[in-house]
């Protein structure tokens, strides 16, 4: 007889399959259920591997995806806000307008990603690795960059660690005198 816990790890197993189909509608009605069981927010998918996932426009409000291996996930226009990451791995990401309103992306790997046009607001990128990372775009949302959370050992898009001084509408505008872009941008 399988135990009522066997039977909830079960779900979670065919939930997290759910969250790498391909399938969008498959996608969506598995976050809903993980939403309703509440381990989308309660710490359960630490350490979670979503390598390649699609999951464009999903609702991961505040969820909690802390150690999560998101390599090459497909995160554009998805609603990450007050989401925990801190430690993620989202090397090769697309989070191209996503909703990163009070995100936490402490130490978190981003080399690679592309955040063209997201929502950076008082996102934390304590200790994160931006190297590589396409910020262009947050032109419109760059009054928020300053509000976002860095710290010492927070690694830039061209390798340098950020500092106080350091200006970072050079990342972000296209207009910028000393404007710096990844070598491969991706579209």
């Amino acid at each position: 007889m399988m135990s009522r816990r066997d039977a909830g790890i079960g779900q979670l197993q065919q939930l997290l399959e759910g969250l790498r189909s391909h399938n969008h509608e498959r996608v969506q009605a598995s976050l809903l259920k993980l939403r309703e069981a509440g381990w989308l927010t309660d710490g359960t998918l630490t350490g979670v591997s979503l390598v390649s996932a699609d999951l464009t426009g999903a609702n991961l409000w505040a969820a909690k995806l802390r150690e999560a291996d998101l390599i090459g996930a497909i995160l554009r226009e998805a609603n990450l806000t007050r989401a925990c990451l801190a430690a993620a791995d989202l090397r090769d990401a697309d989070l191209r307008n996503a909703n990163l309103w009070g995100t936490d992306l402490q130490r978190a790997t981003l080399c690679q990603a592309n955040l063209r046009g997201a929502n950076v607001q008082g996102v934390n990128l304590s200790g994160a690795d931006l190297r590589g990372v396409d910020m262009a775009g947050l032109l419109l949302d760059s009054r928020y960059l300053g509000k976002a959370t860095y710290s010492s050992d927070t690694r830039l898009p061209d390798g340098i660690l950020w500092s106080r001084n350091i200006d970072m509408e050079r990342y972000t505008n296209p207009a910028h005198p000393d404007f710096w872009q990844p070598d491969c941008v991706r579209g």
